[in-house]
């Protein structure tokens, strides 16, 4: 993992944001609502980036509801994707073959107004114009911070109303960064942004491949997915010989059965990506013919329809793609995000980390691994919790002295996806927390 922090040349932004023109009065293939929905464009550093953004008010009460921007992952994809799939006030049918929106009686909505922005500059609609622009975690969190900034000057309403930052896998590195901007800025004295807290689900934390190969491998082994001889090679040999010729013959084997399994879930099934545009392509880095298990075709068939561009005033000669592979191999990974909780707590930051106990590509071993790594952090509870509705297990509370993390079970590494309401029940008692 490369280690060169890029600092962020800080140019005075054009504001471009216009609630009047941006708008949205037929969002596309919803049925009838009552809740306002925007799409348009943040100019940052005199037009060098151009960040898309799409706004939809709160189902219920908008101006009683705080403001929550959500950030997609990757690095490199798009937020779009939570919308449409997860908290979204309409989300699409789980495995229909047709494109269609079903309401979401949980979404996210419901618990305030939502600002999607796609992040960094060149993933989904958004735009780069910076020849010399290098993406980086650093980097990333002073862009965020410009382009929320610059939206309250837009939505000026919103300038006081307390603001949380949410988002899930990659974003575990993206909204942390941008909270540590906001703490900084505010402390400067600039725009104050009235930020309560974070909310994480799946996140990175700890930038480090080889970090990320043992935790993900432990959660394997513990749960039985090997047999118990390359488990025990697995658990002795590949930690102090990893190249010997026991151990690559156990990875061997892991691969083997990775190959039809489900990182993202892997209690669940893999479906294939359905879009004409996307057919013979990988749709993450790493994936191989063997192992890409989500439909990000619906999607991609979705936003480049030229109907729904135009309702969203989106260029008609720009391409959308769930996630950029420019941005995730062009990405320079600098900064560890568990460095930053103790240091955001501390200054009032409230942080919500949650986790699917089904998810093998941030894995929940991976996740108490790394929160282990906290400077001071200390275990206070671990309790179960149920849901309200049905008063069935839905998961487990830790409670440390600096964040919080919820376990999901049932969930994989999208947990709005997989447990819509065992999700809105925690969205909801945290952020009502007093």
């Amino acid at each position: 993992m490369r280690n060169v922090i890029i600092i962020g040349l800080i140019l005075n932004s054009v504001l471009c944001v216009s609630p009047i023109e941006d708008e949205v009065e037929d969002w596309p293939f919803y049925e009838e609502h009552n809740f306002k929905t925007y799409s348009g464009f943040v100019d940052l550093y005199e037009g060098k980036q151009k960040i898309h953004y799409i706004f939809m008010e709160s189902i219920e009460s908008p101006e009683e509801k705080p403001l929550i921007v959500w950030f997609g992952g990757g690095p490199g994809c798009s937020c779009m994707l939570g919308l449409i799939s997860e908290i979204g006030p309409f989300v699409r049918e789980k495995f229909s073959d047709e494109f269609k929106f079903t309401k979401n009686q949980y979404s996210l909505h419901k618990l305030g107004n939502i600002l999607y922005l796609d992040i960094p500059a060149g993933v989904g609609y958004s735009e780069i114009h910076d020849e010399g622009y290098v993406w980086s975690d650093v980097q990333t969190g002073i862009d965020s911070y410009e382009a929320i900034k610059n939206w309250l000057d837009g939505f000026n309403e919103y300038k006081d109303r307390e603001m949380w930052i949410g988002g899930e896998s990659y974003s575990g590195m993206y909204v942390p960064c941008t909270a540590e901007v906001i703490v900084q800025r505010n402390m400067e004295g600039q725009q104050i942004i009235n930020l309560k807290g974070i909310l994480v689900g799946n996140g990175v934390l700890v930038n480090d491949d080889d970090f990320f190969d043992l935790w993900n491998r432990e959660y394997m082994i513990k749960r039985n997915f090997y047999d118990l001889v390359t488990q025990n090679i697995m658990l002795i040999s590949c930690k102090k010989w990893p190249q010997s010729a026991s151990c690559q013959r156990a990875l061997e084997k892991q691969a083997i059965v990775m190959k039809d399994l489900n990182p993202y879930d892997v209690y669940g099934y893999c479906y294939g990506d359905s879009s004409i545009e996307q057919k013979g392509r990988y749709r993450f880095v790493g994936d191989s013919e063997e192992a890409p298990c989500l439909d990000v075709g619906p999607l991609n068939n979705f936003f480049n329809n030229p109907d729904v561009k135009k309702k969203l005033r989106i260029p008609e000669e720009r391409v959308w793609e769930a996630c950029s592979m420019d941005v995730f191999f062009g990405f320079d990974r600098n900064k560890d995000s568990h460095v930053l909780m103790k240091y955001l707590h501390e200054n009032g930051i409230k942080i919500l980390q949650y986790s699917g106990n089904s998810d093998d590509i941030v894995s929940i071993d991976y996740t108490l691994a790394s929160l282990k790594l906290i400077e001071g952090i200390q275990l206070i509870s671990r309790t179960p919790f149920s849901n309200k509705e049905t008063n069935q297990l839905a998961g487990w509370i830790m409670e440390y002295n600096y964040l919080t993390l919820y376990i999901i079970r049932g969930a994989g590494h999208l947990v709005p996806y997989d447990q819509r309401a065992n999700a809105f029940q925690m969205f909801q008692e945290f952020i009502n927390r007093q």
